[in-house]
């Protein structure tokens, strides 16, 4: 009987080793695997990372294989896939998806004319420049291999939401997508074909592919990536590039998709967050989803605002990620043939649209940053604000916003060495780290090692003398005291309130950037 179970335990030993690349693991909260050895090997890509977030109700086993939808979380140009880990919340049990975070070049995904490139945007046969539809159908392959048999979805903010028409436009085999989101940016209506490699389609083709996809799409009537369709300033001058009409851009997806019904409108209430310097009263909902023979889903928002649209609530619901979401699991009732729900995640009167109401600017002092500052490719997910210029400023202090301004003038206290003499102190409150709760004093006892740790230095600058985190967030959790009650909270929960939620004991020199360097 021993020598049996030793010839098991031999034989499950031996099998792991078979097939433990072939199983999709789950990993920790805000710890996701890296799949970039195996995906950038051999790319023309300088930036080339690729991280794997798999929660563990998604996870498979070398026996059976794993139906969670798979979602690509596509960032826009000069983004980062490094708030996703933060940010997307698929460990919570609610959201049971797996992750993809795919980083694009510096210049963003070579979706259009870039400066940075080796060739011509009508060549063709191109092969010395990024090929973004083979980097991502490359991830897609390693997914299925170890066992990721979910569909496909893509959520793209401004350059990721043109990655993300561009996919879909080129569907299939390689490409199996079955719905996107697609923030602050619409699809291209010419030219035809860009770029080099199999995936070079800017629009969808009966011809090539019948595969009915789903959309969401949310855009900003103030947008410097016009809502009214043509050419834009981020097509580097070259008119070829024209961008369809907000509208025109769903009616061209409901006419692949066979949809025969008339679009709805209707208006919903919505707001931007206390102190936005835009504020609206409502969002108007286009729904061109009646008459679709298989079931897809094509909605629309429009926002009285700018690139910011996706940082909108809608009826007391944030926009990010609670819609992407919910589209996502009515796609699934839908190809799962449940009876999908046929609204979003709200409810929607009909109210009288008004006008944005702008707020007064405040001038920043010298040496204070302009919190109405953002670059010209801000992200509604990831805002390129002072903030976020302060985590490069090397790179991201030449960036200038939609009116021209540089960063120079508009984030001095991230730009301007003359600015940064700043006080700064370690954080009061206790941080995670793995599963015990420690303070900046157990990182002093052994700072050599303890600082190297993941982000403790952003939770204790002073400690491990990381002069460059004196202006930005903590990354860890921490814990504080709100409403009589103890909470485990980040630097995210408090930007979502900063007005009340910085005045909490501790957190002003916790969440630097969200609450600014508190006075002694």
């Amino acid at each position: 009987m021993l020598y049996r179970l030793v010839l098991y335990l031999t034989f499950q030993a031996c099998l792991n080793t078979v097939v433990g690349l072939q199983v999709l693991n789950s990993n920790p909260e805000e710890e996701p695997q890296s799949l970039t050895g195996e995906i950038c090997d051999g790319r023309p890509r300088s930036r080339c990372k690729v991280e794997l977030d798999v929660p563990a109700a998604c996870a498979g086993s070398p026996t059976s294989e794993s139906n969670c939808p798979i979602v690509f979380f596509l960032h826009g140009a000069g983004g980062s896939i490094s708030p996703y880990k933060f940010e997307t919340n698929l460990h919570d049990g609610q959201n049971n998806y797996i992750g993809v975070y795919p980083q694009g070049e510096s210049f963003g995904w070579l979706t259009g004319p870039k400066a940075d490139v080796e060739c011509e945007w009508d060549d063709l046969s191109c092969t010395q420049d990024p090929d973004e539809g083979d980097y991502i159908a490359a991830i897609i392959s390693k997914l299925r291999a170890i066992g990721g048999h979910g569909n496909i979805y893509a959520i793209g903010v401004s350059n990721g939401a043109a990655l993300a028409y561009r996919l879909a436009s080129n569907a299939g085999d390689a490409l199996p997508f079955k719905g996107i989101v697609a923030v602050v940016s619409q699809m291209l209506k010419s030219p035809l074909q860009s770029g080099g490699g199999s995936y070079n389609y800017n629009q969808p083709s009966k011809g090539r592919s019948n595969q009915g996809i789903s959309v969401l799409q949310i855009l900003g009537t103030q947008d410097f990536v016009p809502y009214d369709g043509g050419t834009s300033i981020v097509f580097e001058e070259v008119d070829d590039f024209k961008l369809y009409p907000a509208l025109d851009s769903m009616k061209a997806w409901a006419d692949h998709n066979n949809c025969s019904g008339d679009h709805t409108e209707i208006d919903i209430p919505a707001s931007f967050e206390e102190g936005s310097p835009i504020q609206v009263s409502s969002v108007r909902k286009y729904d061109y989803s009646g008459g679709c023979p298989s079931g897809e889903i094509l909605e629309h928002y429009r926002v009285e605002t700018g690139h910011g649209a996706g940082d909108v609530t809608i009826n007391g619901v944030p926009f990010m990620y609670n819609f992407p979401y919910d589209f996502i699991d009515r796609v699934e009732d839908t190809l799962n043939n449940s009876p999908p729900s046929t609204s979003s995640p709200v409810t929607s009167p009909t109210i009288t649209t008004s006008s944005p109401v702008v707020a007064p600017s405040p001038t920043p002092n010298e040496c204070e940053n302009d919190p109405s500052w953002l670059g010209m490719f801000s992200q509604s997910f990831e805002p390129h604000d002072c903030e976020f210029v302060a985590l490069d400023p090397e790179e991201r202090c030449d960036w200038v916003d939609s009116e021209g301004i540089n960063a120079y003038i508009g984030c001095p206290e991230a730009c301007d060495a003359n600015c940064k003499d700043l006080q700064c102190e370690d954080s009061p409150l206790s941080f995670k780290q793995w599963k015990k709760w420690r303070r900046c004093g157990w990182a002093a006892k052994k700072k050599n090692k303890r600082c190297a740790k993941k982000n403790v230095a952003s939770h204790c600058p002073i400690t491990c003398e990381k002069d460059e985190h004196c202006s930005v967030d903590s990354l860890k959790k921490f814990k504080v005291m709100f409403k009589g009650s103890q909470k485990e909270v980040k630097c995210t929960w408090v930007k979502r309130n900063p007005n009340v939620r910085c005045n909490i004991e501790g957190v002003c020199k916790t969440c630097r950037a969200t609450c600014s360097i508190c006075e002694s």
